[in-house]
């Protein structure tokens, strides 16, 4: 967050985004086998010296099964980082809090508050989803129910 404010003055650049991968029982392994896609997930590593869990960054391959690739995410617990640039490692999060203005405009603040507006993923079913049909199927929810009491963020729009 320090970063960013320094770098306050310097212009804004076209970001990539470092996927987040969701397992799932269904899912394949088309993202890191066909598509070169590289992620990561933290492994509880044991205690830390002050009794705390310790995680490690472990790379996925390609006999995991993977059903989401989470392209670009601001879900307030897992959210999405650049690649490259002077903001690599900064969350979607970090950076709105800086240059909202900037990237969503003054509406989309009125309307979503510091939360990006958006999500972008992919999926991956391979295998089979118990009591799912195969339908295209896209649900609007009511408005109350879009927006999280307990935290005060925005949840999905639309359901697939």
């Amino acid at each position: 967050m320090k970063l960013i404010m320094e770098q306050k003055k310097k212009k804004l650049y076209p970001m990539k985004f470092r996927p987040v991968a969701e397992r799932a029982e269904w899912g394949g392994n088309w993202f890191i086998g066909k598509m070169g896609k590289t992620y990561t997930e933290q492994v509880e590593a044991g205690l830390s010296g002050a009794g705390k869990k310790k995680y490690v960054e472990m790379p996925l391959t390609k006999t995991d099964k993977i059903g989401e690739s989470w392209e670009l995410a601001d879900l307030g617990f897992r959210d999405s980082e650049v690649v490259g640039g002077w903001l690599e490692g900064s969350t979607i999060s970090e950076i709105l809090e800086t240059y909202l203005e900037d990237i969503v405009g003054e509406n989309s603040y009125a309307r979503f508050g510091r939360q990006f507006p958006l999500m972008v993923k992919l999926l991956d079913v391979e295998g089979r989803v118990r009591n799912f049909t195969w339908a295209y199927v896209k649900k609007f929810p009511q408005r109350n129910y879009m927006k999280d009491a307990t935290t005060g963020r925005w949840k999905k729009c639309s359901t697939w």
